[in-house]
């Protein structure tokens, strides 16, 4: 992995003509080293440009800072990988988060609709509660009336 700056066009120009590109190292075996590349090389393929390449610099860390700087890249290629993790898990989590809340909707509705109907059993058990009611006061009047006509006969 390398970074990319461009040099003024009054530095070297590689067998393609064009300025050099100014790179840092980022192998296991020169972490942090300062090269100059032609811009157009694709060190994986090997192909594209001319292999122009030149270090900036020299060595200038002990084995012990090559590993401890290794041992930091390797931390955080794993952290990388760790934070891409968990951004998978919290997308899937909205999308069980999202799943929940559509459910709740449904079941509101659903709650509403039994709540009208709850409402309308209750309105029509107080009209039946009502008219029998009715009816048992009608009855007693009847009896009423005609136990009246009894003793208005009989007295």
């Amino acid at each position: 992995m390398s970074s990319i700056s461009f040099s003024p066009s009054k530095e070297k120009k590689c067998a393609c003509g064009v300025p050099l590109a100014r790179l840092t190292g980022w192998t296991r075996e020169n972490p942090g080293r300062k090269f100059r590349s032609c811009k157009f090389y694709d060190p994986i393929t090997e192909t594209r440009g001319c292999k122009a390449f030149e270090w900036v610099d020299e060595p200038d860390g002990t084995a012990w800072q090559t590993k401890v700087i290794n041992n930091l890249l390797l931390d955080k290629k794993l952290m990388k990988g760790e934070v891409s993790d968990l951004k998978r898990e919290i997308d899937n989590l909205s999308g069980q988060r999202r799943c929940l809340l559509n459910e709740i909707d449904s079941l509101k509705v659903i709650n509403k609709a039994l709540s009208c109907d709850s409402k309308q059993m209750h309105m029509e058990q107080r009209a039946n509660s009502l008219n029998t009611y009715v009816v048992v006061v009608g009855i007693c009047y009847f009896f009423f009336i005609l136990g009246m006509l009894l003793v208005i006969k009989l007295g």
